[in-house]
């Protein structure tokens, strides 16, 4: 691990040869039948997975090397998500995010590894939606067709499958902190899918509205929540409110989430676009398929808006001031 991170940009040569002889050693120690060194066992387990990760990182730029090394680490992320194997599970999904984040092409062998995600973390790992919402996100944004469109929507489902457990069926065993990875995940899939897997909406809607009654004002579970209505609001305006109608939801929900908007000096960049762009597509329903609470109150709705987007020029100018910052003690 300490020669890769030392002389990594000089190994490119011979990358895929140490990831492939690390991968393969790394499976050998969940085969083994010799239990009189467990503890020795996971060590170096552990110390394999480092000089992996170590390998990735220093030829992140070289999309041939990564694109040999996927092949051979695919039994291992697969390996990794088997509860015997769990103590390694977080380390596997930091190779799939580096996988997934840098090249150039997202495979549908890379992207199988979500079926076995899936199992994992709808029975014994869903305290660990935080830690697979990078390369699920990645699967979304970087690779949407195949994403969408793979095994008839297969993934679709699998990947809603994990938010739903663990928002839902998990809930009295997730404080909101565990919780928050499968909030984002599920803001993900609304921005990518909503629209092309429309039908799923109230699926998709369900585990914000039961959730977000279940959540304490002001924590950061709710703003996030608040986020994910926003995206299934701008992604599909009118079917969602539609919805929240049949619900008798309306007035609860969407009035917690302009209430939530009033105070925007309180939200984050994210925060506040994905709140301007759900306006936005609010006023852009003709008053004929917009409830009476959005209709009569478009005035308060531009004034809101314009609330957000000052807010937003604010936020904006803080993160690059502090950037600034940061570039300067550096250079200190």
């Amino acid at each position: 691990d300490t020669l890769i991170e030392k002389y990594g940009e000089r190994m490119g040569p011979y990358a895929v040869e140490v990831v492939r002889a690390l991968s393969q050693h790394f499976i050998r120690l969940f085969t083994s039948e010799d239990t009189d060194d467990d503890d020795g066992a996971a060590l170096t387990a552990m110390s394999v997975m480092r000089a992996i990760s170590s390998m990735l990182h220093a030829v992140h730029g070289m999309p041939d090397k990564l694109a040999a090394m996927e092949a051979e680490l695919l039994p291992l992320m697969a390996r990794t998500m088997q509860e015997d194997a769990s103590d390694f599970i977080e380390d596997s999904l930091d190779l799939l995010t580096t996988l997934t984040f840098y090249s150039p092409h997202i495979s549908e062998a890379l992207m199988s590894l979500i079926e076995p995600l899936h199992a994992a973390l709808t029975t014994w790992a869903f305290e660990h939606s935080s830690a697979a919402l990078p390369p699920v996100d990645n699967f979304m944004s970087r690779a949407t067709a195949t994403f969408l469109g793979a095994r008839s929507g297969a993934y679709v489902k699998l990947v809603f499958g994990m938010c739903h457990h663990c928002l839902l069926t998990k809930h009295d065993a997730m404080n909101d902190y565990e919780a928050n990875g499968a909030i984002r995940m599920l803001e993900s899939l609304l921005y990518h899918c909503a629209e092309a897997h429309e039908p799923m909406l109230p699926q998709l809607l369900e585990p914000i509205i039961l959730r977000m009654e279940r959540s304490k004002p002001d924590s950061t579970t709710r703003k996030l929540l608040f986020n994910a209505l926003s995206t299934a609001i701008f992604r599909c305006a009118s079917s969602t409110l539609q919805l929240l109608v049949a619900g008798d939801k309306m007035s609860n929900i969407l009035g917690a989430w302009m209430n939530h908007l009033s105070a925007p000096a309180k939200l984050k960049v994210h925060d506040l676009k994905i709140s301007i762009l759900a306006i936005g597509a609010l006023l852009q329903l003709a008053d004929a398929h917009a409830p009476p609470m959005i209709a009569s109150n478009r005035v308060l709705l531009v004034r809101g808006g314009v609330r957000l987007m000052l807010q937003l020029q604010v936020a904006q100018e803080a993160a690059a001031d502090m950037e600034k910052e940061g570039a300067g003690d550096d250079f200190d």
